[in-house]
């Protein structure tokens, strides 16, 4: 597993606790973007202490080989994160199938990033993993990700009907994926 790696334009970085002031900063200045597709947080979640919490876990879930999460940055800045990129809910023999999940700082959208971190994250860190499924849930509203995904070689499966609950309705998402042969 790499804990940093390099694209063109970005750093895509492994965190943990010691990082989370940075990561509280993008959540909270991205709260409105982010919550229009997730589901409710609890009432401490913007605090310091449930974000070094959720690194250490997230960390400690990379450790295990059960998922993986970048943070990313321009390497012309190292003190803001733009981004997020995940792969979670790994499965292995006989699925060897994961999730995926991005998101992106609202002063970023459109400028490429997203695409060069995921194009990163599937061409040379998946391959590592072994894994021969990736899937992406996405709200049918959120065409800027289904262009994003179906850039990338994503297909359309179908909808997942009350795939996720958000700000307490079960929301259908549509189901894409990408096959890797191994």
């Amino acid at each position: 597993m790499q804990l940093v790696c390099e694209t063109e334009r970005l750093i895509l970085k492994v965190l943990n606790s010691i990082d989370a002031f940075q990561v509280l900063a993008f959540l909270s200045n991205n709260r409105q973007l982010f919550e229009k597709y997730e589901g409710e947080k609890s009432e401490n979640f913007y605090t310091m202490s449930y974000i070094k919490d959720m690194l250490a876990a997230e960390y400690n879930q990379i450790i295990k080989g059960g998922s993986l999460r970048y943070y990313i940055y321009l390497k012309s800045n190292l003190d803001r994160i733009i981004g997020t990129i995940s792969l979670t809910g790994f499965q292995r023999s006989p699925y060897d199938s994961c999730n995926i999940g991005y998101k992106f700082d609202s002063d970023f959208h459109h400028q490429g990033y997203a695409f060069e971190a995921l194009w990163f994250l599937l061409s040379n860190v998946v391959p590592k993993y072994r894994l021969h499924r990736i899937t992406a849930y996405i709200a049918p509203d959120n065409l800027a990700s289904i262009r994003l995904i179906g850039r990338l070689g994503f297909y359309y499966e179908g909808t997942a009907r009350g795939y996720a609950k958000v700000h307490g309705e079960w929301v259908d998402h549509q189901q894409y994926s990408l096959l890797y042969n191994k």
